[in-house]
């Protein structure tokens, strides 16, 4: 009765293993970690059966004690361990949306850091004098330098975010590799 029980809190807890977003994600690791400790203390309370019957006399009714204890103990390892897993599945699958995330910033950035460009060589194609010309009086010239200069700073900035996203990036398929082969 007690291993049709722990089957079916087993299934349950498989079953529920599968979220989406990040929150209900790492609300699942918490139960199950949780659930680990619980399993863990029970563990050592069987572990604990089994040292005290091993100490009293030897008989049928101690040998049968000591395979339910057995039993029960196995039953509880191998829940941990299918709790271990489905943690660790959740893991994987928030690095996952760790990685999907990086890559979306890198293409924003991509996409920001080629407008930038383009309106830097758009700027860059006149030169000083024609751009003195084309402003009615000097502050308009030099605004319009400063606005140049702001552009580049622009790029810059952006080219240092992409190296960072790309860094996380990195990081994270890492992680992702390591998680994937603890199982």
């Amino acid at each position: 009765m007690k291993f049709i029980l722990l089957f079916l809190s087993f299934f349950f807890l498989y079953s529920s293993v599968f979220a989406s977003t990040p929150d209900e994600i790492s609300a699942q690791i918490d139960q199950i970690t949780e659930n680990k400790k619980q399993l863990e203390a029970e563990i050592a309370q069987y572990e604990q059966q089994l040292k005290d019957i091993a100490n009293q006399k030897t008989t049928l009714s101690n040998a049968i004690k000591s395979l339910n204890a057995n039993i029960s103990k196995n039953s509880l390892d191998l829940k941990l361990t299918q709790s271990n897993i489905n943690e660790t599945q959740l893991e994987i699958e928030q690095l996952a949306q760790g990685i999907s995330k990086s890559i979306d910033i890198i293409d924003q950035d991509g996409q920001a850091i080629a407008k930038l460009i383009r309106e830097v060589n758009q700027n860059d194609t006149t030169s000083v004098i024609e751009n003195l010309l084309k402003y009615n009086d000097l502050s308009e010239f030099w605004n319009e330098a400063q606005s140049v200069f702001e552009i580049q700073n622009k790029i810059r900035d952006k080219i240092t975010e992409t190296k960072n996203q790309k860094k996380i990036l990195e990081d994270n398929k890492i992680a992702t590799e390591k998680k994937k082969n603890q199982l």
